[in-house]
This record gives structure tokens, sequence and C-alpha cells, in this order.
């Protein structure tokens, strides 16, 4: 499929949740370069291949702070920047950091956090006591929500990609100036078709705040949580729709 002649070529960079890695955003990464965008779906330090990076040395600060770097490096512009899951606070920090890069934000089931909040101050202590965290206290296993529209052979290859996440990135709060706020175009997308784990009541409540705001358009998909995985089409053409 190629660009019509009403479409820009646009750079999407695609953000992963705790414990994923770049390969998540493969189905989708696909899709739009077929549809003729650029697409960078990096893997954030001490996940995935870049596992090999010490887990004590990394915050939150240094995932966002690589996501900035990527769009300064490669020089791009009109970014459409997408996060999942965790990958939610990480967005908001590039784009407070650096708005004037970003045209339109997307949130996958994604945390929105506010200035001075942590995802551990939004999900609370009792959702990471179920978590088993590294003798060293460095790293953790994020909890997987059910992967509802998965396969039982998908869902255990699923399990058997992810990888212990940095403690610190959920505990370090977020700093923001507001700066994100001013990116004009904002959606926020919720898969409606699981709930039980931490996280589902705030991904309402995001949602909810987006409807009937003039800088934020609300979608609900019935899907899993991981969406980008179960449902790839379907949010391929959400991401071509609102870019």
């Amino acid at each position: 499929m190629s660009l019509t002649a009403e479409q820009a070529r646009r750079s999407y960079v695609l953000v992963h949740g705790g414990g994923y890695g770049g390969w998540a955003w493969k189905p989708v990464a696909r899709l739009l370069r077929a549809a003729g965008h650029e697409v960078y779906a990096p893997t954030l330090s001490g996940l995935a291949e870049r596992s090999g990076t010490p887990h004590a040395s990394i915050t939150l600060q240094c995932h966002i702070d690589e996501i900035v770097g990527l769009m300064a490096w490669e020089d791009l512009t009109d970014v459409v920047l997408v996060a999942h899951s965790y990958g939610g606070f990480v967005i908001t920090g590039a784009a407070d950091a650096a708005p004037e890069r970003i045209a339109t934000l997307v949130y996958l089931d994604a945390f929105v956090p506010e200035d001075g909040q942590s995802l551990a101050s939004i999900l609370g202590d009792g959702h990471f006591a179920l978590s088993k965290v590294s003798p060293d206290g460095a790293s953790l296993e994020m909890p997987i929500t059910p992967a509802a529209g998965l396969t039982a052979e998908r869902k255990a290859w699923l399990k058997a990609q992810t990888y212990r996440h940095p403690v610190a990135t959920v505990r370090e709060p977020i700093r923001l100036t507001g700066a994100w706020d001013r990116v004009s175009r904002k959606v926020y997308v919720q898969a409606t078709g699981w709930r039980g784990l931490g996280g589902a009541d705030h991904f309402t409540t995001s949602h909810d705040r987006a409807v009937g705001r003039a800088d934020w358009d609300a979608v609900r998909l019935d899907v899993g949580h991981d969406l980008m995985l179960e449902a790839p089409q379907a949010v391929t053409d959400l991401l071509l729709r609102y870019a």
C-alpha cells in the first residue's frame, strides 16, 4: 500500500511497555512501513536485546532521555509518538522535554502521569508486591496481563519474550513542566477486552478524561491489553487515521 496524495510521510516512534522490547511492535511496524511511513521501535535500556545494561543504573529519566535522544539524533519532526502501558510515562516525559518535535501523542492502554507520580504510586505498592524482585533489588518481573485475544501458544510465547524490568523506572516520580500539553493532538485508546490486574481503572479514567477535550480524541477497542499484538491491523488503522 502506497501513500495517497492526501497523506504525508510520517515518522512514527513506538515505545513499548514494561518488560517488553521493540519486538512487541513488529506487526504494527510492518504495516506502517508498508503504508510508506518511517518507523522507529527502539528497545529501552535493560530490556530484551538491551538486557545487558545493569538495571541498578537505569531510571525512568534514562528511558525518557533515550526517546528524546532518538528524535534529536535522527532529526525527527512532526513525530507521531506512541506508547503502550508503562511507555506512557516515557512518551509524556519525552513530549515535555521536546514538544516541538511531536505532532501527535498516542496512548495505547497506557499511563498518562501527572507531575510527581510514579507507576508505583498510581498502582499502589500492593501491585508490585505480587512481582518478584531480584535479590539485588534492581529488577522485577512485571505482572503479565491477560492476553485475551491470543492463542495459548502465543500467550506462552509472550511470557517467554518478557524480561525483568528495572525497578527504579517504576518507583521514580516523573517531573513535568507542563510543556507536553502543548502537543496539539493527543489520542487515548482504551482496550476494553480485559479486566483484573492493576492499570485497568487508570486506563478507564484516562479515556474518560479525554472525552470532550478539544486537543484529545478518545477511542475504545474491544481487545486485550496487548492490543498491538492482538489487533495490529486495528491499531495501525487508528495510527494512520489520527496522524
